[in-house]
């Protein structure tokens, strides 16, 4: 609850989709991302480390740790 709020997931599946794509174009596009989020996705940083030698991945605790940070100072409802 690092973001001052408690945190909801849920799961809306690819019917739901299907569904809201009759009425939003971007629901039915979501529909053919779908497999991105079914099976694991494993990437393999190989040849981006041989193009960039110098590159360092952030943490992930850094990471999200940053944008909420860049996120409270640049809200929109101030």
């Amino acid at each position: 609850m690092r973001c001052g709020r408690p945190l909801r997931a849920g799961v809306m599946s690819r019917r739901f989709f299907r569904l809201a794509g009759m009425l939003a174009p971007l629901a039915r596009e979501m529909v053919e991302l779908m497999y991105e989020f079914e099976e694991p996705l494993v990437l393999d940083g190989t040849r981006l480390a041989q193009a960039f030698p110098a590159f360092r991945c952030t943490p992930h605790q850094e990471a999200v740790r940053e944008t909420l940070e860049w996120f409270r100072r640049n809200r929109e409802d101030r």
